[in-house]
């Protein structure tokens, strides 16, 4: 696996609950352009007092000055980080040149039931799918690690410069449309008074406006210094089937919401009284996520789906079952809502990525279709 980091790994572990048995561990990946604040958040899980025992990945450790500095004020010098060690307030240093998913079993086998959460930083320049792809297994997989949200931290004074350039604005659109949590980070540096004291003003909302315009549904945080309680942080379960059910359920119906710019977009398509073949929806959705340079229609541009998210009827099943995708994995499970309660049979599919077209994306949809299925037939 290639997910474009060099990585080394430090435990934060301040005021650690003694007898701690061994649970599922979180993975937090935070996202954001160069200079957005990743750093100062990094700084702060470090350096700050907190009750959760928290693994910290950065990349391009010799770099970066804010695991250095926490780990030189601790009286441990960057050349002998051999291995683990145990810094005096009780965090854990480990050299992880190799694999990064390879660095964290290598760390639990270590340390089993010694830590709460792992926060993992990605380059400011990379794509966030292809890591966060490698994270995500299935929910009845017996794994101790889990995907629990996607947090990307935006600096709110170069914000509309950084959606307005061919050079940034794709990687920044996609970190804020695939996000769970935005940081709208340096608010305190805004020059409007008002601004800096108070979350809500005027030019908050303008900000807030641009974010949404890239296709983020994400919960979005004014910050200054990335200065956040860590429970907005950890703890989401944004990957877990109820969670993208919460959302499908809150969408409207069929729509296309464009971004500031007009390649990016969030695209919902809908089938009333429709059931699917499970077979066929599967193969369907993965043409879709695995076959995109195909989709080049009349020289508009290759289609790109970052997320999806689905409700959907399938055939023969009391219940309705529950689609999400993030880069080329997907992934379905059942889900609490019986088809039998529904006064109409709809199935929901929300796309957001690039260069979507709607009336392709229901074309494709609609092979996999089931045909005269009592109720639900065409």
């Amino acid at each position: 696996m290639n997910n474009d980091l060099t990585t080394e790994v430090v435990v934060a572990n301040n005021q650690a609950p003694s007898g701690t048995s061994a649970k599922r561990v979180g993975i937090t990946l935070v996202t954001g352009l160069l200079g957005a604040g990743k750093s100062t958040l990094i700084r702060r899980i470090l350096t700050e007092n907190h009750t959760l025992r928290i693994v910290v990945i950065e990349n391009e450790f010799a770099d970066n000055a804010a695991v250095e500095e926490a780990i030189v004020t601790q009286g441990v010098g960057i050349d002998a980080l051999e291995g683990f060690i145990e810094l005096p307030n009780g965090c854990i240093c480990c050299a992880a040149q190799d694999d990064l998913t390879d660095a964290l079993q290598r760390l639990l086998d270590k340390k089993r039931g010694a830590f709460d959460h792992v926060l993992i930083e990605a380059s400011g320049v990379a794509d966030p799918g292809p890591v966060i792809s490698s994270f995500w297994v299935d929910e009845g997989q017996d794994s101790d690690l889990y995907l629990d949200a996607v947090v990307a931290v935006v600096d709110c004074v170069n914000l509309q410069r950084m959606v307005d350039d061919d050079g940034t604005r794709s990687v920044a659109g996609k970190q804020m449309a695939i996000a769970d949590v935005v940081l709208l980070n340096k608010i305190d540096l805004l020059q409007d008074e008002a601004t800096r004291n108070e979350g809500h003003s005027e030019e908050i909302k303008e900000l807030i406006r641009v974010i949404r315009e890239q296709g983020c549904k994400a919960q979005i945080v004014p910050t200054s210094r990335c200065n956040v309680e860590l429970h907005k942080l950890f703890n989401i379960h944004a990957y877990e089937s109820e969670a993208t059910l919460r959302d499908v359920i809150e969408s409207d119906g069929d729509g296309q919401s464009h971004a500031g710019h007009e390649s990016m977009s969030t695209t919902t398509v809908t089938f009333e009284k429709r059931s699917f073949d499970a077979v066929k929806l599967d193969r369907v959705v993965g043409s879709l996520l695995w076959e995109s340079e195909r989709n080049d229609e009349e020289g508009e541009g290759v289609m790109e789906i970052w997320r999806m998210k689905a409700l959907v009827v399938i055939a023969d099943e009391a219940k309705k079952w529950i689609y999400q995708s993030v880069h080329t994995l997907f992934d379905s499970t059942e889900s609490s809502v019986e088809n039998a309660t529904d006064d109409v049979a709809r199935s929901t599919f929300i796309f957001i990525g690039r260069q979507l077209r709607a009336p392709y994306l229901r074309e494709t949809l609609q092979q996999a279709v089931e045909i005269n299925r009592g109720r639900t037939k065409i």
